[in-house]
């Protein structure tokens, strides 16, 4: 596992944040500054969401397995996924190669998520939106690349006739926005 103070962060890149900022968010998490598992979901999604696959996140996966197998069960399915998407594209012909600072570490979280994401099924109700991404996630812990990108290709057309309008739909005229100072949401 690459540590958090080690210089390769400064070179890695993310969605909104860079590596360092990256790194900074696993600290205070870990410093106990990030007090809900819920608050680190939200700041990874700013450092790696929008269906691109960071070098940062290469160097985050081995950790956020570590996070996840004390997490409680929805949090760690999150992180999970996270790390299967870096998982699954670090092995992958399509993407670009991981820098061999990461690869060992990367390379060796495998078999422990697996093990971890098991352990998270059995304590997720049916209902969970988080459970079925588990289960293509582990595909991807167990070498079956092809399947796991397959499966999250389905289950990204699946959510998008399920929830994103046709072009053209009237949208409510309500927006809601986040609070910038409290996790409360306005109208």
């Amino acid at each position: 596992m690459v540590p958090l103070d080690d210089p390769i962060w400064d070179d890695l890149s993310g969605h909104y944040f860079e590596g360092r900022e990256f790194a900074n968010i696993l600290r205070r998490y870990h410093r106990g500054l990030i007090p809900e598992r819920d608050l680190l979901y939200e700041d990874l999604l700013h450092c790696a969401c929008d269906g691109e696959i960071y070098d940062s996140i290469y160097a985050a996966a081995p950790h956020l397995v570590d996070i996840a197998s004390s997490a409680p069960a929805p949090a760690a399915a999150i992180m999970l996924c996270f790390v299967a998407d870096a998982y699954a594209a670090a092995n992958s012909p399509n993407y670009a190669p991981v820098h061999p600072k990461l690869r060992p570490a990367l390379d060796e979280i495998g078999p422990n998520a697996a093990s971890i994401a098991t352990k998270v099924l059995e304590q997720l109700q049916d209902d969970c939106p988080e459970k079925e991404p588990l289960e293509s996630s582990l595909l991807a812990f167990r070498g079956d690349y092809e399947g796991y990108w397959a499966a999250q290709e389905e289950l990204l057309s699946r959510v998008s006739r399920d929830y994103v309008p046709p072009l053209g739909t009237e949208l409510p005229s309500r927006t809601i926005l986040r609070s910038e100072k409290s996790d409360t949401f306005t109208a």
